[in-house]
Parts: structure tokens; sequence; C-alpha cells
């Protein structure tokens, strides 16, 4: 038994009432409501069901509530690179996504960006702070670079550090299952993030994945869980990821860098 359609609407607004999820995207709350409230019987349950979900697609991400008017604060303090490197390490380590990639930044993006030609734009989706990292990627000046999370208070603090960096470029707060990215770039990055998008909606990643506008798609999935177990995580990514590239067209070898398991894709993109 399902609710009504209308009972969307109150689950929406019960769960942007709490204070934990009130900055995740509008969209994206509906989205996951929609699709809880077709086997739920009540609305209590509902919003149970949908905070969960978003807990596990972000909020088990970020452990605390984030300073971030204060970090931009001390960015833009910082006089030399030399200042602003540990700060950008610093607020990473907030993130586990990207505090766990602190121990081998240098070597991820050597990884990443060595073999590919000269870089002009990069779409980085599901970003979290990754964006932070720009200082490690090696890119020129000049390269325009895209991000896009569910959060409004972190993309409003990421298009604040994007500036600060003269870097042009644009966060924006979008639901990447309900909206996909337009626009051509030469690389994407989707970090760590397709398991969390399959929690929502399986068939709509495929399509995401299969339709993301870059020449180059940087696709990586963890080696271990959150609480650092080494379950067969890899192999377990590496047979179901190989398999849905092959459905889709899409070729890529996987490398172990650090903690991950990273596959660089040439798709279909036109060039940005």
């Amino acid at each position: 038994m399902s609710l009504p359609p209308e009972a969307i609407d109150t689950v929406v607004v019960e769960v942007l009432r709490s204070a934990k999820y009130a900055s995740i995207c509008a969209e994206t709350v509906r989205g996951v409501a929609s699709l809880e409230t077709r086997s739920t019987r009540s609305i209590k349950e509902a919003v149970k069901r949908v905070k969960r979900k978003l807990h596990q697609i972000g909020g088990a991400y970020q452990a605390a509530p984030t300073p971030y008017d204060a970090w931009l604060a001390e960015l833009r303090a910082a006089p030399d690179r030399e200042t602003l490197l540990p700060l950008c390490r610093r607020m990473m380590s907030a993130h586990a996504s990207s505090q766990e990639r602190l121990p081998y930044l240098d070597a991820f993006y050597a990884h990443v960006f060595g073999d590919i030609g000269p870089v002009t734009s990069v779409l980085d989706l599901a970003c979290g702070l990754n964006p932070l990292a720009i200082p490690w990627m090696g890119l020129a000046d000049d390269t325009r670079y895209d991000c896009i999370d569910i959060y409004h208070d972190q993309i409003t603090f990421l298009q604040g550090w994007l500036a600060l960096l003269k870097k042009p470029g644009r966060a924006t707060c979008q639901d990447l299952l309900l909206r996909p990215p337009s626009g051509q770039y030469d690389v994407a990055l989707l970090l760590k993030s397709v398991p969390c998008l399959q929690q929502i909606d399986a068939e709509a990643t495929s399509r995401l994945l299969g339709a993301i506008p870059a020449q180059k798609l940087v696709v990586s999935f963890p080696s271990r869980s959150l609480g650092g177990r080494n379950v067969g995580m890899v192999m377990n990514y590496q047979r179901a990821f190989e398999s849905l590239m092959q459905q889709l067209g899409l070729h890529g070898e996987g490398h172990i860098v650090g903690d991950e398991l990273v596959y660089i894709i040439t798709t279909h993109g036109e060039p940005a």
C-alpha cells in the first residue's frame, strides 16, 4: 500500500524542517520521497525512510555541521600557497570521502591527469569537498571548473572558493539523477559516488553514466567501507562496473590508486 501522491509535499516539508537536512536541494528530497512513499502507509514512516536514505547518500560523510563561512574567511586570509594548502587539507578531512584520499592526494591526481592531454574544462559531479583539491590537480589557471552537489551551503562555499582561485567555473546545487548535466567538458569526475547514486535509482545511474558530456570520464570506487573495513568491495565494484561499461559501450581499465579503484574512460563526448 502506498501513500497518495499529495502526501509527497507533506513529507518534503517535514524533512526540510529538520536542521540536518535543511540545506539539501528540495528536488533531491522530493525525488527520494516520491520513491519511498510508494511502499509506506504513514507520513511518519515515509519521513523516517527519506531521512535514512539521505543519510546514506550524504549525511554519513559529514559527521558534524560545517562552518563554511569561517572556512572561506580563513582561505581568503591565507597569504600564500604554503599557508593555503594545509588549510585545504584540514577542511577536506571534514568529509569522509575526501579525508580518505588525503594520504595519496598527489598520486591520485598524477594518475588522473597524467596521461590526459591539455585540459580546458572539468566537471566535478557529486563533488563533496573535492574542489578543495584543485591546487593538487595541476590544471592551468584558465581551466574551467564546474562542480555539482546537493547541499546549498556547500555549493555557496565552493563558489566562493572558485572565485578566490580566480578559476572560471560555477558551483551548482543540482540532483544529477533528476537533472543530468549539460554542456561539454574535457574531463568529468565522478569519485566514489556511483554506489551512493545507485542506492536511490540504479537505472537512473546507468542513464547518467551514458550521458555525461565529457571526452574523459573518471570514475572511482572505495576499496574500504566508511568504517575502514576491507570486505571485498573492489572485486564486487569491478565486476559490476565493468559489466555496466560493456552495456553502455564504454571502455576503460581499472587501477588501484591508494584506497580507490579508478577508471579513466573514453566516452563518446564531443570536444569541449
